[in-house]
């Protein structure tokens, strides 16, 4: 029970109390009065009837004698006049039994009233003739009484009804602050750390609400100081302290990350051979800033004219660069790779034209290759064009089998193979330590008209581009839904799912038990491309009763202040934060970004029992990866 309605019962408790007891004080007190003025009517009725009957008992006229009393008795209110004459030793007597009309019997058993008699002797002269007694009727106190009680309690009642009201209303207003306190616990419980509370006018209140709001501040500026921190800790892993890109390891990783999102791309290897005469003839400052001008160069080539790209470029060693770009951002490849080793190979030192660069460039297009395999290609097409004029290498790998379709012939088999729920699904779940199942995530292909399964990486590329997102998505929640899982079993989502009306109206369709099966995680490179998207969708589901994630937790880069936004239920890390090889400083230092807005942390792509005794040991939640497999 809520502390409004206990408080309001105590005060309604306490009021009916108050005003049954004033009641019965006033029924009581007019009691008292009523009885006395009985006392005295019943004392002036003797006296009356004593001066009228004393002349007619000597002699006595008895006909006249209860003429008068009868007279006397039913003119007032009295239940009995007795007469004893002396004379004869006769009483004259009348008598009214009944009790007061219309008032009922428990009201009489309320209030006891003792008998009201009055006894006077008649007298002649010295001589006593009869003896008058006269007692007063009950029944009128107790009509004025019943009378009395029934306008009280109309007045009270009244009363009642005012004060219960203006007692609701003003408990509202005065407990209007914990029901605010309330709110913000709430929103600290999700990780919302905006929220304030009015300063309220209560002492008490006002003391507390200014805890609170600086309990909420400390939080966000704590949780915003690791973010800070993150970010500097990710610069300076992730950034070549003397080119100012990417270092070697952050860009391999930037390749790893677009194959397990299954996104085909681009690597383009640029080779200056003699960056190190630079340095050596014309010093580091010089070295420098030829290297700005040709990363600068290189970013004015792959970015658009509102100043947005796609592309990530790092160092690889002292005299190569490397760029990583979408599949599709080459239109024309060996001509553009061309233009800019001219341009590239046309920056000096100085206007003597000394100290050039000797640009080389290779390009590959790769989807699920080893990036071993990649860097060799690369190396060998640098090789190949030694002594060539043009400089440049491209090369376009691409498996026949698999792309010789066109993209209208693409789309059609998707929707024919969606149509007939042509899907295969695996499963992997995520462990808590003790290896117990906390959930699963299902990775779903597509069986083509020859049953042969294709591989994501395929097809996930064209449901983005011809907005089947939506449809693909749907297709993978409902053959998960008919595998009558019963763990909570994960489904990544695609970003045209999220914009597609029909895929959100589906889900708002779902029964309540099917919808805590499921949970959906989004993306951190889908919400780093279209952030309204994501944290918009990420709000139909909390309203819809969907648990969802953030995936490729970190492989972003973005400042991980966005989970205050989104709150999800849990975060899984990129697998480029998990593996052996990774400096624990970056995956320290994300972790504990993310539980401290109390978000579990679940890490990916573990493979060994050495990696996973190693994460354990980072305070994580759970693991993900070939090693807890199940099919």
């Amino acid at each position: 029970m809520s502390l409004y309605r206990q408080v309001f019962i105590v005060l309604t408790l306490t009021m009916l109390a108050s005003l049954a007891i004033v009641m019965t004080l006033n029924l009581r007190n007019n009691a008292d009065y009523l009885e006395q003025q009985l006392q005295a009517s019943t004392d002036n009725a003797v006296t009356s009837l004593g001066m009228r009957l004393a002349p007619l008992l000597k002699p006595l006229d008895r006909v006249s004698a209860e003429s008068t009393v009868y007279a006397a008795f039913d003119g007032t209110m009295l239940k009995r006049i007795d007469v004893e004459l002396f004379a004869d030793e006769s009483h004259i007597t009348r008598v009214r039994e009944e009790i007061a009309q219309g008032v009922p019997g428990w009201f009489v058993s309320l209030f006891e009233i003792d008998p009201v008699v009055t006894q006077a002797p008649l007298t002649l002269g010295w001589t006593e003739v009869a003896m008058l007694t006269v007692e007063g009727h009950p029944g009128v106190v107790y009509q004025q009484l019943w009378q009395l009680a029934t306008r009280l309690l109309m007045v009270y009642g009244l009363l009642f009804g005012a004060l219960a009201l203006l007692s609701a209303l003003a408990l509202r207003v005065l407990i209007r602050p914990l029901k605010q306190i309330e709110h913000q616990a709430h929103a600290i419980e999700q990780r919302d750390y905006e929220y304030r509370i009015p300063l309220p006018s209560t002492r008490e209140f006002r003391r507390v609400v200014i805890v609170l709001n600086q309990l909420t501040a400390l939080l966000k500026g704590r949780f915003l100081e690791s973010a800070k921190q993150l970010e500097e800790v990710r610069s300076k892993l992730q950034t070549d302290p003397d080119s100012g890109v990417m270092t070697r390891q952050a860009l391999l990783e930037a390749i790893k990350t677009k194959q397990e999102q299954n996104l085909p791309g681009t690597m383009v290897l640029l080779k200056f051979g003699n960056l190190d005469g630079v340095r050596k003839h014309a010093g580091f400052f010089a070295w420098r800033n030829l290297i700005n001008a040709a990363t600068s160069l290189v970013r004015s080539h792959f970015t658009d004219s509102q100043g947005e790209s796609s592309f990530k470029l790092g160092r690889l060693s002292s005299q190569e660069f490397g760029l990583v770009l979408g599949a599709d951002e080459l239109a024309y490849p060996k001509e553009q790779l061309q233009a800019l080793a001219d341009e590239l190979n046309r920056l000096t030192v100085d206007s003597e034209q000394e100290h050039g660069l000797d640009c080389f460039i290779a390009g590959v297009r790769f989807s699920i290759e080893p990036i071993a395999q990649l860097m060799t290609s690369l190396d060998e097409g640098i090789r190949g064009t030694a002594g060539s004029a043009e400089r440049v290498f491209w090369s376009n790998q691409i498996v026949a089998n698999e792309t010789s379709r066109t993209a209208e012939q693409w789309l059609a088999l998707l929707k024919q193979r969606l149509a007939e729920q042509a899907i295969e699904l695996r499963s992997q779940p995520v462990v808590d330590r003790d290896g117990n199942k906390v959930q699963q995530e299902i990775f779903s292909g597509l069986v083509d008209e020859q049953g042969k399964l294709l591989h994501a990486g395929l097809f996930v590329p064209v449901t983005e581009q011809f907005e089947l997102g939506g449809v693909l998505d749907q297709a993978v929640v409902d053959a998960v839904l008919n595998k009558a899982y019963t763990v909570k079993t994960a489904v990544n989502l695609s970003l045209s799912a999220m914009r597609d009306t029909r895929f959100i109206a589906a889900l708002s369709r779902l029964p309540e038990a099917k919808r805590k099966l499921l949970l959906f995680e989004l993306s951190e490179l889908n919400l780093q491309r279209e952030p309204e998207t994501v944290k918009n969708f990420a709000q139909v589901l909390k309203q819809l009763g969907y648990g969802y994630g953030v995936d490729q937790c970190g492989a972003s880069g973005m400042s991980l202040d966005y989970l205050t936004k989104v709150r999800p239920d849990y975060v899984k890390l990129t697998p480029a934060l998990c593996r052996e090889e990774e400096a624990n400083e970056l995956f320290t230092a994300v972790v504990n970004t993310v539980t401290s807005i109390g978000v579990p942390v679940y890490a990916t792509a573990v493979e060994t029992l050495v990696q996973a005794e190693r994460l354990w040991q980072r305070e994580i939640n759970g693991i993900q990866g070939f090693l807890t497999d199940e099919n």
